[in-house]
């Protein structure tokens, strides 16, 4: 179905919202557009490129008796990214659809707030979003959330499994927030076969990098992830583990990994966010511009017995110029040392991206 002319009435739906706010109901439009340039230096020559890495447009609803939706789609990638139902209330919360499985905070986070352009490489492990039926609980300092789900909306990812994580946050003040994070995920794909692949950083408008191509057999795969995160002031500390074991029929099991460490300071003396276990971008007055730097170190490695998907070592530098609540431009660096099958890759990319949200 093609859903572009649903995307384009959004504001129609949007003019009834006075006439019912009465009722308890509001509809609230939304919106996110990245467009990307990268230049990639590699010995083989240097590769440029520009594109429209996200067009997203979104409705949000609120109902009566705790209710609330989101549909959001991607006119770049023509297709749903949330569809969900949920319903919220005494600390508990219940979601029907599609949205972003619990287990990796890079993931789990809003693009438009992510440190650096694309997420660290770990992500390539992560199960993303599903269509599944999650609940979840939070009380004091812990949170919880369990989900079973399926495929995806788009008909890539098929089969069935279980996702759950636990946050705590001993430290979580208006100066300071603690966080740590534990995630477990199980999952059997329908065709028992599974493919894990990474652009190590560089653009998603850029070409995969490491890749283990098809691999058979797979019965199961258990994931496994570790965060920790450190707020102070304009400082802050972010990491990351991330473990994917995949059960198999016809050979020996397999084991993939990978972590980051994420580092940011608002020479602006500004303070990024945290709401729900989650990190958020910088509070900002109207007018209000911020500047923040950051850096990354990370690991990837999807090689193990006779696979040979890759391993790759980054360093990645960046800036982030706030012109406003709704203006973002980024510039990152990234240093790849990365070899697969044998063959080096060793890529440097400077890449910058104008955002724009609402």
């Amino acid at each position: 179905m093609n859903a572009r002319p649903l995307v384009l009435c959004i504001p129609l739906l949007i003019a009834t919202d006075a006439a019912i706010a009465e009722q308890g109901w509001s509809f609230q439009p939304g919106g996110t557009f990245q467009y990307d340039w990268l230049r990639i230096y590699e010995d083989s020559g240097d590769t440029q490129l520009g594109g429209m890495r996200r067009a997203r447009t979104t409705l949000g609803i609120k109902a009566p008796g705790g209710f609330d939706a989101k549909l959001e789609f991607d006119l770049a990638s023509n297709a749903w990214t949330d569809a969900y139902l949920r319903w919220r209330g005494g600390g508990h919360s219940v979601r029907l659809g599609q949205y972003k499985q619990p287990g990796y905070l890079d993931e789990l986070m809003s693009n438009r707030s992510l440190l650096f352009m694309e997420q660290a490489m770990p992500g390539s492990l992560a199960l993303a979003r599903r269509i599944g039926v999650g609940y979840g609980y939070a009380q004091g300092p812990w949170r919880f959330d369990l989900s079973g789900h399926g495929g995806d909306l788009r008909g890539r990812l098929q089969g069935e499994g279980l996702a759950a994580r636990i946050g705590f946050d001993p430290v979580n003040s208006g100066e300071e927030t603690r966080h740590l994070g534990l995630s477990l995920a199980s999952e059997s794909p329908d065709d028992e076969t599974a493919r894990f692949r990474s652009r190590t950083e560089l653009s998603g408008i850029s070409a995969q990098r490491l890749d283990t191509g098809g691999i058979a057999g797979v019965e199961r795969i258990n994931r496994l992830g570790l965060e920790a995160l450190w707020i102070k002031g304009p400082w802050l500390l972010k990491s990351e583990y991330m473990n994917a074991r995949l059960e198999r029929s016809v050979a020996n099991d397999l084991s993939l990994d990978g972590w980051y460490l994420d580092a940011s300071w608002f020479p602006s003396g500004h303070k990024r966010g945290y709401k729900d276990g989650l990190l958020e971008g910088p509070a900002l007055g109207d007018d209000e511009q911020a500047i923040e730097l950051a850096a990354r170190f990370s690991r990837l490695d999807l090689d193990d017995s006779m696979l040979a998907g890759g391993s790759a070592t980054n360093v990645t530098v960046g800036v982030n110029w706030y012109l406003n609540r709704h203006v973002r431009l980024m510039a990152n660096y990234v240093k790849v040392d990365a070899d697969r099958r044998g063959l080096s890759l060793e890529p440097d990319g400077l890449q910058a991206r104008v955002q724009v949200s609402y």
